[in-house]
C-alpha cells in the first residue's frame, strides 16, 4: 500500500493546484496558423525521410546487417535512384540462391526460423515494397529493377506464398482471427494479398495453384474483399491488441502503409489511409510529446522505439527521427492529418483536465476448435483504455474484468477470456508534461519476471480521474485464470526531475 499511497497523494496534490497555475491556453495565433504548421511539418517530414535514406546507403549494409540489412539498403538505394546496379545485384543474388534450393510447399514460416529466405520474417513488407515500387509496370518508379532481378523476386515470392496463404483465412468471419500474434498476422496476410495481387497480372503466374488448391487470381480476389472490410471493422472495434508495444508496434505498422499506398484496389488504399489517420490521431490524443501513455500491452515503462518512427512524420524539433527495422515510412509519401499535428504541436498542454475512454481489442471469442484457441478476438471487447489528462500530466490504465473466462474447447474447463498478447506485460502509469524540461518523467507500474516467460495477467486496476489503484492478481496453481510468470508488482519512478517525498497518508 505504501507505493500506492505515494502515487495517490501525488495526484491529489497536483489536482489541487490553483486554476491560474495549471491553465496554459493555446494561443489563438496557433489556431490561425494551423495550415502553415501543417505545411511546414509535411515539408520537414519529407526532408527527414530523405536524410534517413541517405544515411542508410552511406554504409555498405544497413543495420541490423545480413539479409535484413540488405533489404533496407536496396529499398533505400532504389528509391533514391542511386547505386541501382549494386542494389539489383544484391537482390538478384539472394533471390537466385533461394530459388536454387527448390523449396517445396510446406507449413507457414516461423518468425523465429526464417530459413534461407531472401528476406527475414519482419522485413518481408520492405521486400514486397521494393518489388511494387520498381517493377517494370509500377505506378511509381517503373524499371529501376532490371528484368532479371524482377523475375527472380517474383519467383522467390511465389515459391514462398504458395505454401503460406489460405483462402480459408480470408472470409469476413475471419476479420478478427489472428494468424499468430497481431504483429505476425500483419506481416502475413497483407503480404499474401499484395504478392498474389501483383502475380495475378502476370500471365505466367495468374492461374498457378497454391497449396490449398486455389489459383493466384482467386487468392487475390478473396483478399481484396477481406481488406476492403478490415480497416472499417478495426476502427469500430478498438484498433489494436498490442497497444503501444515497445517491441512489436514497429513490426505492425509498415503493413498499414503498404496497404494504403500499394494495394491495387482503390477502395483498400482509401480505407487504409483513413485508418492511418485515425491511428495517428489516437496516438497523439494519449501521448505526451510523442510518448504514448495510458494502458499498453506487451510493453515496458521505458520510452517506445516507435516514437522515432512517428517523429519521421511529425518532424518535432529536438526529437530523434528514424526507423530501425524498416524503411517503409522513409519511402512513403503518406502525410499526417492536420488533427494529429495539432494534437502534438498545439493542443497540449490543454486548458482543463479531461477523461479519455477508448475501447481496445483483447477479449477472445469462444473458440470452435483447439486450433482456434486464443486466436479469435471478440469485436465487442469491453477493455477500456482510460486516461485522465491535465495540463501537467497524463495518468492512464487499461480497465478490465480480471475474472472473465470462456470454456476451453478441448477440456471444457474455464480459461481466461483475454488473449495472451493482451494480458502479457500490461503497462500503465503517469507521464508528466513539463515543457520547460526536455525529459519526460514517469511513474509506472513495474512487474518483476517470475520463472518462465513474460509476465501474464499480472494486475488489474481501478481508476477514476486522478486516482489509480492497482492490485496484483494472485496465481492459481498453474491455472491461467490467475497471474503467472509474474514476480512482485510495484511502482517505479523515472526522470531526474522527480523528487519522492514519503509520508503518512492524508486524513480522510
Amino acid at each position: 500500500m505504501k507505493t500506492l499511497t505515494l502515487i495517490v497523494l501525488l495526484l491529489v496534490s497536483l489536482a489541487e493546484l490553483p486554476a491560474g497555475e495549471k491553465t496554459r491556453l493555446v494561443a489563438s495565433s496557433q489556431m490561425a496558423n494551423l495550415d502553415q504548421l501543417v505545411a511546414q511539418t509535411h515539408k520537414a517530414s519529407l526532408a527527414l525521410r530523405e536524410e534517413s535514406l541517405r544515411k542508410t546507403i552511406a554504409k555498405d549494409i544497413a543495420w541490423p546487417g545480413g539479409v535484413w540489412g540488405d533489404n533496407l539498403w536496396t529499398l533505400s538505394a532504389l528509391y533514391l535512384n542511386e547505386k541501382v546496379d549494386e542494389a539489383n545485384a544484391r537482390l538478384l543474388r539472394r533471390a537466385k540462391e533461394y530459388i536454387a534450393t527448390n523449396p517445396s510447399p510446406s507449413s507457414r514460416t516461423s518468425p523465429e526460423a526464417p530459413g534461407n529466405l531472401p528476406w527475414t520474417f519482419f522485413s518481408l513488407s520492405d521486400y514486397v515494397r521494393t518489388l511494387y515500387l520498381f517493377h517494370s509496370k509500377s505506378r511509381y518508379f517503373p524499371g529501376r529493377l532490371k528484368p532479371e532481378t524482377e523475375a527472380a523476386m517474383k519467383e522467390a515470392l511465389w515459391l514462398w506464398v504458395r505454401g503460406e496463404s489460405r483462402i480459408a483465412d480470408t472470409g469476413i468471419n475471419n476479420l478478427f482471427f489472428l494468424l499468430g500474434t497481431e504483429n505476425h498476422d500483419l506481416n502475413r496476410r497483407p503480404n499474401y494479398y499484395l504478392i498474389t495481387a501483383l502475380l495475378k497480372d502476370d500471365p505466367s503466374y495468374r492461374d498457378r495453384k497454391l497449396a490449398d488448391g486455389y489459383t493466384v487470381a482467386e487468392h487475390a480476389e478473396a483478399y481484396t474483399a477481406f481488406y476492403r472490410e478490415w480497416p472499417r471493422r478495426r476502427a469500430a472495434s478498438g484498433l489494436w491488441v498490442e497497444v503501444g508495444s515497445n517491441t512489436y508496434q514497429k513490426y505492425s505498422w509498415p503493413a498499414l502503409f503498404n496497404l494504403h499506398e500499394l494495394a491495387p484496389d482503390p477502395v483498400i488504399r482509401k480505407r487504409f489511409k483513413l485508418l492511418l489517420d485515425l491511428a495517428f490521431i489516437e496516438e497523439e490524443q494519449i501521448a505526451v510529446r510523442g510518448r504514448r501513455g495510458g494502458g499498453r500491452s506487451r510493453a515496458y515503462p521505458e520510452p517506445n522505439p516507435f516514437q522515432s518512427y512517428k517523429n519521421l512524420l511529425f518532424a518535432s524539433k529536438g526529437q530523434p527521427a528514424g526507423s530501425s527495422h524498416s524503411r517503409v515510412i522513409e519511402t512513403s509519401r503518406y502525410q499526417l492529418p492536420p488533427e494529429a499535428i495539432f494534437l502534438r504541436e498545439g493542443a497540449f498542454p490543454g486548458a482543463e483536465p479531461f477523461v479519455i475512454r477508448n475501447r481496445v481489442l483483447g477479449e477472445l471469442e469462444t473458440a470452435k476448435s483447439k486450433d482456434e484457441q486464443g486466436k479469435r478476438l471478440s469485436p465487442d471487447s469491453a477493455l477500456v483504455n482510460y486516461a485522465y489528462r491535465t495540463p501537467y500530466y497524463l495518468l492512464g490504465s487499461t480497465l478490465q474484468n480480471p475474472a472473465l473466462s470462456i470454456p476451453d474447447p478441448k477440456t471444457g474447463a474455464p480459461t481466461l477470456k483475454y488473449s495472451g498478447i493482451s494480458r502479457q506485460n500490461r503497462a500503465c502509469g503517469m507521464l508528466f508534461d513539463d515543457p520547460s524540461s526536455p525529459e519526460i518523467c514517469a511513474v509506472s507500474v513495474v512487474i518483476e519476471h517470475g520463472s518462465g516467460g513474460r509476465p501474464q495477467h499480472s494486475f488489474w486496476s481501478v481508476q477514476h480521474e486522478n486516482v489509480l489503484i492497482l492490485q496484483r492478481i494472485a496465481p492459481m496453481g498453474g491455472s491461467t485464470l490467475g497471474s503467472y510468470t509474474t514476480g512482485r508488482v510495484g511502482i517505479g519512478f523515472s526522470g531526474n526531475g522527480l523528487n519522492k517525498i514519503e509520508g503518512n497518508p492524508l486524513p480522510v
